[in-house]
């Protein structure tokens, strides 16, 4: 009988996109798999690599895929795998940097849900990589919300964990990475703003933003231009609007 619990040192990656990328980008991690009936049309490639690989597979239902996953928004597929781990600030520059690069940066974003569409967004508009600091990295591993959210994309990219934001903007510097604070209230406006790439952008906390220290150490603050009818938006709606004009405008290339 396939064991239909999940232990500590594993993740149950839970929704069609988010199950389907953990098998096209690391199918060696799978350890097992579940799945409701009408999941069987789109996992059968999966379910030949396990049976070639001797993974257990089993059938549930709906009511106990939601107990495997804690969450009732499986879609009929839950795979249990070796967790998705962030890696270092260098790891992530040794794999991904280039000249054109645009990465992302969030300090101490506490929502894992927000986490997960910044990285869904991340990967549809060419980000290289995203940085994160605060409570949210304490286990060292992405957890299964975000892994959820981001609908395969945290396979995509890496994601790296930093312990002091401010110091890693610095680092960044260092390496030329030209660095931007996101604000809502001051800063350049983001539609005429001239935005040089290499380019790390970096997005506060849902309540607070970013840090006074950490806004210093950034070369330029931009800012989403919009009606006065709210304060702000959702940091993930932020980082989509902002993220979507580096791609638009990707084509200029290197600017100073």
């Amino acid at each position: 009988m396939t064991k239909a619990t999940v232990s500590r040192s594993e993740v149950a990656v839970y929704g069609k996109n988010a199950a389907l990328a953990v098998f096209l980008h690391r199918p060696e991690d799978i350890v097992r798999v579940f799945y409701a009936p009408r999941s069987r049309p789109f996992i059968g490639e999966m379910l030949s690599h396990c049976a070639r690989r001797r993974v257990p597979y089993r059938e549930l239902s709906d009511d106990e895929l939601s107990r495997i996953a804690k969450a009732g928004h499986h879609e009929g597929l839950v795979v249990v795998a070796s967790p998705k781990w962030f890696v270092d600030l260098n790891g992530l520059l040794d794999t991904v940097y280039c000249p054109s690069s645009v990465f992302v940066a969030l300090e101490d974003v506490e929502n894992p849900h927000n986490l997960g569409a910044i990285i869904r967004s991340a990967a549809a508009f060419g980000v290289s990589g995203v940085i994160v600091s605060g409570a949210i990295t304490q286990s060292g591993r992405i957890s299964a919300a975000t892994l959820r959210v981001a609908e395969g994309g945290a396979e995509l990219l890496p994601v790296a964990a930093v312990s002091d934001m401010g110091q890693a903007v610095l680092s960044l510097k260092r390496q030329g990475v030209f660095t931007v604070a996101t604000d809502a209230q001051r800063g350049s406006d983001l539609f005429s703003a001239k935005v040089p790439r290499p380019v790390v952008l970096v997005f506060g906390n849902e309540g607070h933003g970013t840090r006074a220290a950490t806004r210093a150490q950034c070369d330029r603050s931009i800012r989403i231009p919009t009606t006065e009818r709210v304060q702000s938006l959702n940091v993930s709606v932020a980082a989509a609007v902002i993220m979507a004009e580096m791609w638009r405008t990707r084509e200029e290339g290197p600017r100073k």
